[in-house]
């Protein structure tokens, strides 16, 4: 495959890679190995199941090896609070 046959997509939580793998068998070769990959267009869908940051995703295609990097998203600290802080802090402001 080339690099241009496969797309990558990242939609909310769902990775998406598809594209189209050719038949190589119109070749000359007297001997075959058989990979049993199907051949034609393709389609994945993969649940990500954690937070990512998806503006610094990213994927290379080298040697026949698709790779696809998705940093995780950074946590982010919330400070409890107790039900009567919200009504003594609205009063002191006035």
């Amino acid at each position: 495959m080339q690099r241009e046959e496969i797309d990558v997509l990242i939609e909310g939580d769902v990775l998406t890679v598809h594209g189209t793998r050719h038949d190589a068998t119109s070749c000359d070769h007297r001997s075959y190995h058989e990979a049993r990959i199907a051949y034609g267009p393709f389609a994945a869908d993969i649940h990500i199941p954690f937070a990512i940051e998806a503006d610094e995703a990213s994927a290379s295609y080298d040697n026949g090896f698709l790779r696809i990097t998705l940093p995780r998203a950074k946590g982010r600290t919330i400070i409890p609070r107790r039900a009567g802080d919200a009504d003594a802090t609205s009063q002191g402001s006035e």
